[in-house]
């Protein structure tokens, strides 16, 4: 629910300005201006717009920070599929596998900084962190391509 403020500005007549712009024709006083006029302008209330902004933020980041967590799971499960294989593997398979397994966990630990970073942003604050993420993300799905 959004409350309005109405302002009412009072615009005085100024008597002493116009005194020379009202004279009639036959050179006599002039006639005073009107002392009052009143004009009403709705001006939205900063305090439940600014709640609106930040609850929309909020919401964006839970939104965000939800799917960047669903991401994270796949991630640790193709990590540990991965550390399985290579454990099994025999040869030069297995040496390539342990070097895929030794990138994947440096970026990982990247992408894993990366998300608690973004949980302890404020909700105002996560666009910022966004691009970082979502490049070591794309860092880290290239190691397991």
């Amino acid at each position: 629910m959004k409350i309005q403020r109405v302002m009412a500005i009072a615009v005085l007549g100024m008597p002493a300005v116009l005194m020379g712009c009202n004279q009639g024709t036959s050179g006599g006083p002039a006639t005073p201006a009107k002392p009052e006029t009143t004009v009403s302008i709705t001006v939205p209330d900063t305090e439940d717009t600014e709640t609106a902004i930040t609850d929309e933020a909020k919401e964006m980041w839970e939104e965000y920070t939800a799917s960047m967590n669903a991401q994270w799971e796949q991630f640790k499960e193709r990590f540990t599929e991965l550390q399985e294989r290579a454990a099994e593997a025999e040869g030069q398979v297995r040496a390539d596998l342990e070097t895929r397994v030794e990138e994947a966990r440096v970026k990982m630990d990247e992408v894993g900084a990366r998300l608690e970073e973004l949980r302890l942003a404020s909700a105002d604050r996560w666009e910022e962190l966004k691009e970082g993420l979502s490049n070591a993300f794309d860092e880290l799905k290239a190691v397991f391509e």
